[in-house]
């Protein structure tokens, strides 16, 4: 095995060799196509998926809707079965019972409660019109809201990635977690980046006017706070305009529409490479990327994955170190990366 595989293993929640894929038996509706997954903070929750316009409670073996309709776009507030989401692209629980989405055809961002009963309210943003004005809960207005993460030095905020059609311009938003209120940071990044930030730096893909999203960006969290008038740049560029795929350090390295970026540990990101139906690797120090996970051949044994075949991923986490899976959804399946 060589050192980028073993590291692997050993920052996958200290495992041994014996990893093995499952692929799970979760019913997704007919029509559903998975954008996004996280573990779910619910005591004995699994998994929370979001679809096609809708946001439910999956395991390997069972799905429950919570709210919003696979087959009906729009937009509406109240009880599970009224609620209509147009679009969503991700969310973020603040805790078991609250959590934030970003609905990002409605230009807004909605709160999901689920207690006693599961309820839908507008949580910032005038939902159905789109600007970036900044304000309270009432008078705040996003563009298309793309990505949530929690400010890691100012936690009782989020930062959203709000990103322009019209300027092709996306903007980092500052939303007070208990208010709704919202400002804008004063930097802003030219072109349309989005998808996952965490820990010191801001991590995403970005999209090229002409070309599939072929690049990763990585970009000092310190640089939010730059000039108003400042367009940000990154500290690091992973791949180029040319997608394609290609491992090694940064001269060679290619990407295919990377839909999800995770750091697990401080200096590396792993990335589900959906145009080239694979999961990476990437390591800062060193600036080289390496495949872990192949769905166009056997996949990689020596790094005790086996038959590891995933077409096309999107969206992954890793559970809580004390289980040490790994949740990998495509657009309609779920797969269960075990270490035990």
């Amino acid at each position: 095995m060589d050192d980028f595989l073993l590291r692997f293993c050993l920052l996958f929640c200290s495992l041994s060799s014996s990893l093995k894929m499952k692929k799970a038996q979760t019913p997704f509706p007919a029509g559903m196509e998975i954008t996004f997954i996280q573990e779910d903070l619910k005591p004995g929750g699994e998994s929370l998926i979001l679809g096609t316009h809708i946001i439910g409670e999956a395991g390997v073996s069972h799905w429950t809707p919570l709210a919003g309709s696979v087959s009906e776009s729009g937009f509406a507030n109240g009880d599970a079965q009224a609620t209509r989401f147009n679009n969503p692209k991700s969310f973020l629980q603040l805790d078991e019972t609250r959590i934030i989405i970003a609905d990002t055809g409605n230009y807004c961002l909605r709160l999901l409660t689920r207690a006693n009963a599961i309820t839908t309210t507008t949580f910032s943003g005038n939902c159905g019109t789109r600007d970036g004005t900044d304000g309270d809960s009432l008078t705040a207005r996003f563009y298309y809201p793309w990505y949530l993460a929690v400010d890691i030095k100012s936690p009782d905020y989020l930062i959203v990635l709000d990103f322009d059609d019209g300027g092709y311009m996306t903007y980092f938003r500052k939303v007070d977690k208990n208010t709704g209120e919202t400002t804008a940071y004063p930097s802003m990044y030219p072109s349309r980046p989005f998808r996952y930030f965490t820990q010191h730096r801001l991590t995403f893909d970005l999209y090229g006017t002409t070309t599939t999203t072929s690049a990763i960006n990585l970009l000092s969290y310190d640089k939010l706070n730059t000039a108003a008038t400042s367009q940000l740049l990154p500290d690091i560029v992973v791949g180029d305009s040319q997608a394609g795929f290609q491992d090694g350090d940064n001269n060679i390295a290619l990407f295919s529409d990377p839909k999800q970026l995770s750091f697990i540990d401080d200096d590396t990101l792993l990335i589900a490479d959906e145009g080239n139906n694979r999961l990476r690797m990437y390591e800062i120090s060193t600036q080289t990327s390496s495949s872990i996970c192949d769905g166009g051949s056997s996949g990689f044994p020596d790094a005790g994955l086996g038959d590891c075949n995933i077409n096309k991923p999107v969206s992954f986490y890793m559970q809580h170190c004390g289980d040490g899976d790994l949740y990998v959804v495509t657009h309609s399946e779920l797969y269960v990366i075990k270490g035990k």
